[in-house]
């Protein structure tokens, strides 16, 4: 019986099928038809031509061919061992693929599939309560879940039963909503709402009120409300919430927003609850012996502050709603911690893949790492080949530009020790020859090699740590989120020094690596026990942690809005202001050595508050403290902006302005002792095993190494050169370039060594 496991090699993900390593790649095409001589065929086919031999099978699309549907689940109480023979079912299409391709693995990708019969049963489970809007079901809805549950059970038996189970390596369940709930996407028209107005969610929040509370008396003390029982208390609304964001700043008094923290951390447990069941569901359905892989398309936190309106649909004039924090997707430690799944599998981030900005996941990416996980990553780069897909943002515009982007993009991986693969959404992204050479034949050689390359993580990285509970006291609207995070995330991969991204709670991982810069974009609550947490992994050894512009205004201990944990932190006097306003900081006070561009000026146009400033006389007699420069805020206020704080094992720095430049923050992470590879604003990708160069400016380029290592292109497997400290290339922009770093024999015999003398290597 077929089974399949992710081990790590060298700390390397390599993924076993029969106890045999596979190669790190597949294709993914879910949008089939019912003719199987199709373009679908084809498209598989293209990839098999250029060996590529594992792909994704998909249960039929149900008989009225809607996408999220399936003959497995046609109604309430009709679920079938089979799917419909009259359909193209994933038995047809396996039978398909293999009478081309004999080495044929597969993955089986299937999504939500509630059908529309069971909508109609069950209108108090839909938010908004219409069945044929795109509105999902409600987290809170057992029935839903359980009958979710129920349906990936059929899916997994119908597939251990039929004849491709022996070449099926595993599982992967792909959310309508990918991992958000779709009422708060309101997708296509972007009007989605921030509440679950069901009343099975209402019903769940009084359960969760009660167990809380105990008491209702207490309730009304820290509501300051009067309610005499509750079974008066409805659901938060979005009326109610759009009047409190017009009246409160971004980071709102806590003691006005203790109904919308209670509801939202109820959402946090339903959607923990929601996942490990059907997680749980799934591992359950294989038969004993026959265990395969498990993945998820959800855990969106990198993702934080994704518009819809605004980023898809040219649309910034609605005040979206923060669609993590209005799924529950945040406090996610437990979850990751689950053993019932295996990946994360997620597209990339769709703001911005232009070439010359660093390619990456919507997900948790190096979370996953210390737990023996993995995300892989889709490869959905559109090309030049139809009208629509070369307007879409970031398409690559001719075989040159697919050539350096298929590299960046699968070089991130190697160097994440992560997945990527090629996804097709049913159109015609890569079915061209020379599209296939660029992708494909460019990378498929070096990614099988990659499974025996071990990954050496560097400290020479900046890691960027989230807070994935800090839309929790926020006015639930993604603004900041998305200029702090995700933006910051793509300056940050200008830095010339490689980047990882993790959760602040992974900071308490044993297995959590060491680096030389740690970057905090949205810290906005600090309690007792995350200093502790600061004090214990990052805060020694000569280290740089860099601090954005709300951090620590809210005392968690206390549940109150104050600088006093941020004057702590920085050992600067600190200051709140009760205003809102916009953020920009210029450095006009940087000393020569920081090597930054005169009068550097940086920030956004978004308003923000409270505004978290150093007190007027708070360097007067600082001799620890280094200013970078002014804060521009509102005519009231004349205070420095960035700073940098001495300590004896330790720095820290202050931006009042978000996202901070690549220049800024690769001084700071030199200070910190971390090498910088290049300090050319190109796209680093690296760890002490690859680096690759992701260039859009032609010349002599060089990547200074943190020490000797022998360096051989990736590509052609072939020694560049013995020994290097740097390596030296020419570019004919655009173009990426993936070097193996190999110990060289000296460092060899160094371990020799010390092994010989009973040390460690």
């Amino acid at each position: 019986m077929a089974t399949s496991r992710i081990i790590f090699e060298n700390g390397r993900p390599v993924i076993l099928f029969n106890g045999q390593p596979i190669p790190p790649y597949f294709y993914s095409d879910p949008c089939i038809n019912y003719n199987p001589r199709s373009p679908w065929a084809d498209r598989v086919r293209d990839f098999a031509n250029h060996g590529a031999h594992l792909c994704t099978l998909n249960p039929d699309h149900g008989v009225d061919g809607n996408f999220w549907q399936t003959s497995l689940f046609m109604d309430e109480d009709d679920y079938r061992d089979a799917e419909d023979p009259n359909l193209f079912t994933m038995e047809k299409q396996a039978a398909e693929i293999l009478s081309f391709d004999s080495e044929a693995l597969f993955y089986v990708r299937f999504g939500d599939n509630l059908p529309p019969k069971w909508y109609e049963k069950h209108p108090e489970a839909i938010p908004g309560g219409n069945a044929k809007a795109l509105a999902g079901v409600s987290l809170a809805s057992d029935v839903a879940l359980h009958a979710l549950g129920k349906y990936i059970r059929c899916v997994i038996s119908c597939c251990e039963r039929s004849g491709f189970r022996d070449r099926l390596v595993g599982y992967f369940y792909f959310p309508a909503g990918e991992g958000i709930n779709e009422y708060l996407i309101g997708y296509p028209d972007g009007s989605g709402r921030l509440f679950d107005d069901t009343t099975v969610m209402c019903g769940k929040y009084r359960e969760y009120l009660a167990d809380t509370y105990g008491k209702i008396e207490r309730l009304n003390s820290a509501w300051n409300a009067a309610y005499m029982d509750f079974n008066e208390i409805e659901t938060p609304n979005d009326t109610e919430w759009r009047d409190m964001i017009a009246k409160e700043l971004h980071v709102p008094d806590p003691k006005n927003t203790a109904k919308y923290r209670d509801y939202f951390t109820l959402l946090r447990n339903l959607y923990d609850r929601w996942y490990r069941y059907l997680a749980a569901e799934a591992k359950a359905a294989m038969p004993e012996g026959g265990k395969k892989l498990f993945g998820i398309d959800f855990a969106k936190t990198n993702m934080t502050g994704w518009q819809i309106c605004a980023a898809f649909h040219g649309d910034s004039g609605k005040r979206m709603p923060d669609v993590l924090t209005g799924s529950g997707c945040g406090m996610l430690e437990p979850l990751l911690d689950d053993l019932n799944w295996d990946w994360v599998i997620t597209p990339s981030d769709y703001t911005a893949r232009n070439l010359g900005f660093g390619f990456d996941a919507e997900g948790v990416t190096c979370s996953l790492n210390l737990r023996g996980k993995i995300i892989t990553v889709e490869n959905d780069s559109r090309t030049y080949l139809t009208t629509y897909e070369k307007d879409n943002l970031g398409a690559f515009r001719n075989p040159k530009e697919v050539l350096a982007g298929s590299l960046r993009n699968f070089a991130w991986a190697l160097t994440n020790a992560q997945m990527a693969y090629w996804m097709n959404v049913g159109s015609g992204f890569f079915n061209d020859e020379t599209i296939q050479q660029m992708s494909v034949d460019s990378v498929r050689d070096l990614l099988k090699r990659s499974n025996i390359v071990p990954h050496r993580e560097t400290e020479h990285a900046i890691a960027l740590i989230i807070d994935d509970t800090a839309g929790i006291w926020e006015n639930y609207t993604p603004d900041y989120q998305n200029i702090a995070v995700l933006w910051q995330r793509l300056y940050l991969s200008h830095c010339g020094i490689p980047y990882r991204v993790y959760l602040f709670s992974d900071l308490k991982n044993k297995n959590m690596p060491e680096y030389r810069c740690y970057l905090f974009p949205n810290l906005i609550e600090l309690n007792d026990e995350k200093e502790a947490i600061l004090k214990s992994k990052v805060l020694r050894g000569g280290k740089m942690a860099v601090f954005g512009p709300l951090t620590g205004v809210i005392d968690g201990d206390m549940g109150i809005r104050s600088s006093d944990r941020a004057s702590k932190l920085f050992g600067v006097e600190m200051e709140l202001c009760e205003k809102q306003t916009f953020h920009r900081v210029i450095l006009n006070r940087a000393p020569a050595l920081y090597s930054l561009p005169a009068n550097l000026t940086y920030g956004d146009s978004l308003p923000y508050g409270p505004l978290l400033m150093p007190a007027l006389e708070a360097f007067e007699d600082q001799t620890e403290a280094t200013v970078l420069g002014d804060a521009l805020s509102y005519w009231e206020k004349n205070r420095a902006g960035a700073f940098v704080r001495r300590f004896e094992d330790y720095r820290v720095a202050y931006s009042f302005a978000m996202p901070m430049p690549p220049e800024l923050l690769r001084a700071l992470a030199a200070e910190g002792g971390c090498h910088v590879w290049s300090a050319e604003n190109d796209v680093i990708l690296a760890c002490e095993s690859i680096v690759a160069i992701n260039a859009t400016k032609s010349g002599k380029k060089i990547i200074a190494l943190p020490q000797t290592f022998d360096v051989y292109d990736m590509q052609t497997n072939e020694l560049v050169e013995r020994e290097a400290d740097t390596i030296s290339m020419q570019i004919c922009a655009p173009q990426t370039k993936i070097f193996e770093l190999r110990q060289t024999q000296r460092d060899e015999d160094k371990k020799r060594m010390l092994l010989n003398a009973g040390g460690q290597p």
